[in-house]
């Protein structure tokens, strides 16, 4: 569990060197997706259980739908 809390710690670092919020919320998106699939993939679900996999979808939607309005925005302002 401390590895993927220190993973998630240097994705945010990572993530905050975007310029655009936009950028950004696409970088954790996908990255976050990706740590579930491995989850999945290597079946370690049972370890980390169906809640802790249901937050991390749910921070995954997060992030689309504030990426869509940030895309948005910036389509409309045009």
């Amino acid at each position: 569990m401390r590895i993927l809390q220190a993973l998630q710690t240097n994705l945010d670092g990572k993530s905050k060197q975007y310029r655009d919020p936009a950028w950004t919320h696409l970088f954790l998106m996908n990255n976050v997706h990706y740590i579930i699939i491995s989850v999945w993939r290597f079946e370690e679900k049972d370890l980390y259980g169906d809640d802790w996999i249901q937050q991390r979808r749910k921070i995954v939607q997060q992030h689309a739908n504030q990426y869509k309005r940030n895309v948005w925005a910036e389509v409309v302002s045009y």
